[in-house]
């Protein structure tokens, strides 16, 4: 019998062989142009859909269909959206570092750009956010 930790490493494995191998090829198109047409309420609403399925699950066991059932749309939407499930995972992931960013500079613009000062509230913050936060299930 494979442990946990086994299997979450091997998956981790495979999930970075798949990262490498999509930006071999010229990289993640994450999300397609038609994504970005989508009305606002659309586009948080796969978002929560996305939220919902890599909450609980790693990226091997991830559903395209549990997604786009949650989400209301149907497969060929999107692919009209997305290659693939590793594309809207990438979505996924940038869209919460990119929150991490965004948290980064307001600290920095209160701390008035000392960067060390910025840098201890944010670390601060982080491990808050990591240990209790409403994301703390993905790190």
């Amino acid at each position: 019998m494979i442990s946990a930790l086994a299997l979450d490493a091997r998956q981790n494995t495979h999930l970075q062989q798949l990262t490498i191998k999509s930006f071999k090829k010229g990289g993640s198109k994450m999300p397609k142009a038609t994504f970005y047409r989508l009305e606002l309420t659309k586009k948080r609403q796969l978002f929560r859909a996305l939220k919902k399925e890599f909450e609980y699950k790693s990226f091997a066991d991830a559903s395209i269909n549990e997604i786009i059932k949650t989400a209301g749309i149907a497969r060929g939407s999107f692919y009209q959206y997305f290659e693939d499930k590793l594309d809207c995972y990438l979505y996924f992931v940038e869209k919460l570092q990119k929150k991490r960013n965004q948290l980064f500079v307001k600290l920095l613009i209160q701390e008035r750009g000392d960067l060390f000062a910025g840098a201890r509230l944010f670390f601060e913050q982080s491990l808050v956010d990591v240990l209790t936060g409403p994301n703390a299930q993905y790190y």
